[in-house]
């Protein structure tokens, strides 16, 4: 590598990367990983005009929420709001 050089793999890039998915997630979520994990592909990845709009016009929204449940499961916070307020303490 030389001085300056980046790579996508390093510790100092996937620190930078992990750090502004924190900062987007905690104005959506309190806790667990969402669809807004997807987010990471449009911080890293070069965008255009074109890519944009290809996929706004070939993914759908339920395509995002059958991956986020094949793939990421429940949120804590999901799963508290289904308990019956009966169970609830405090």
């Amino acid at each position: 590598m030389s001085a300056g050089e980046r790579l996508i793999g390093s510790t100092e890039v996937l620190e930078s990367i992990i750090g502004k998915y924190k900062r987007l997630q905690s104005s959506h979520s309190k806790g667990g990983m969402t669809s807004m994990l997807l987010s990471i592909g449009a911080m890293v990845g070069k965008r255009s005009l074109s890519g944009i709009q290809a996929a706004l016009e070939n993914i759908r929204s339920a395509d995002i929420d059958t991956w986020c449940r094949e793939h990421l499961g429940v949120t804590i916070q999901s799963q508290r709001r289904c308990l019956p307020s009966a169970t609830k303490t405090g």
